[in-house]
């Protein structure tokens, strides 16, 4: 459940400075927290005074309105979209961590073979704010969604990281859950 002391620890996983969202209306009256990396659906009595536009959130859940804001209409045509894709892979969270740089990541699962590399300073917050199953809208590098079903609107999205190269599920992880769960599994 999203609350204001876990917009803050959203939005600074996705910020590089100061940690902010930006608060967009999609056309059906749903308010969404946007970042460059991520959407939430807003409850309607989280930031319930706060108008759209872009605010910068503290960790006691205030927020102040800051001078920049998003494109609104690039978020509302573009982004908010995203949320009803129909084409839906459920996604399996692993243990598996990898380390790009200074960045820990996590590896999901698509099922596939394929993995799907997310920032996990992202995902421990989105997984947090959904108990929803996550879902990959389209191919390993299409964003993941948190959606009630294969086909019922997000209420969550995030973008996992590009890659130069796809990364497969680890070998160890498929050995494992082929002997749990049968050959099938994955």
């Amino acid at each position: 459940m999203i609350t204001p002391k876990l917009l803050f620890q959203m939005a600074k996983a996705c910020s590089t400075d100061e940690p902010h969202l930006s608060i967009v209306t999609h056309k059906d009256g749903s308010r969404y927290a946007v970042w460059r990396l991520g959407v939430a659906l807003l409850p309607s009595d989280v930031l319930a005074d706060a108008s759209e536009g872009t605010w910068r959130i503290y960790a006691n859940g205030s927020v102040k309105r800051r001078s920049e804001r998003v494109s609104d209409v690039h978020v509302r045509e573009r982004i908010l979209p995203l949320l009803d894709r129909p084409v839906r892979v459920p996604i399996t969270e692993t243990p598996w961590l990898c380390e790009a740089g200074s960045r820990l990541n996590r590896l999901v699962d698509r099922g596939d073979g394929h993995a799907v590399v997310v920032d996990n300073a992202l995902w421990a917050p989105w997984q947090e704010a959904s108990r929803l199953p996550v879902w990959q809208a389209g191919g390993v590098i299409s964003p993941l969604l948190w959606a009630p079903d294969g086909g019922g609107r997000a209420e969550g999205l995030l973008m996992p990281i590009r890659l130069g190269e796809v990364m497969q599920v680890p070998g160890v992880y498929q050995d494992a859950m082929a002997n749990a769960f049968g050959a099938g599994a994955l």
